[in-house]
């Protein structure tokens, strides 16, 4: 997909709530166990708020790290990511914050394979979007689309998770080019 200026990077409240991710166990190709946020202990959630004030919960994970058990949380802060591994005591192992694009290739999708309630949610804060292009990624227990379209005079593109939720949002007014283009066809 086409990358935005920076400069035109516009800040997006969160659109509703998102307390557990619809995901009931399983294990993952890394030996990771899949979990909802509540199956996790209550000192382990705690450390996280603590070391990540406002996190919301998205996804949680059980797995074996240099031989003990660990949970990995992940979440939303002030509009970031944040991914922290914590010791069944509670102790914090390691924090990432951001998406790790590195890590997980996007796979280019067909916009019907887009759920019909990530559509709803983009239509709801940006009303008029026509969808053009979409790609799925994995991060953690996290599914994010990123999704390109065009709405009135500007290009958007956005990175929403499966349930809805806006992470990142990005407009952009194309140049004089593009706009007399889009009125010839």
């Amino acid at each position: 997909m086409k990358k935005f200026s920076k400069s035109i990077v516009v800040a997006v409240l969160v659109l509703f709530a998102l307390a557990v991710l619809p995901v009931y166990g399983g294990d993952d190709h890394d030996g990771e166990t899949i979990i909802p946020v509540a199956s996790v202990p209550l000192q382990v959630r705690k450390a996280v708020e603590q070391a990540v004030p406002g996190i919301e919960f998205v996804g949680a994970e059980r797995e074996k790290y240099e031989g003990a058990m660990v949970y990995e949380l992940q979440g939303l802060a002030g509009n970031k990511f944040y991914e922290l591994k914590i010791a069944a005591d509670g102790k914090v192992l390691q924090t990432r914050e951001g998406l790790d694009d590195a890590d997980n290739e996007d796979e280019d999708i067909s916009l019907a394979q887009v759920p019909a309630g990530v559509k709803s949610a983009l239509t709801d804060a940006i009303p008029g979007l026509e969808l053009s292009e979409a790609e799925i990624r994995k991060e953690g227990s996290l599914t994010i689309y990123e999704l390109t379209g065009t709405a009135g005079d500007y290009d958007y593109e956005v990175q929403i998770t499966g349930t809805g939720k806006i992470l990142h949002l990005e407009q952009e007014k194309p140049n004089v080019f593009i706009r007399f283009f889009r009125l010839l066809f």
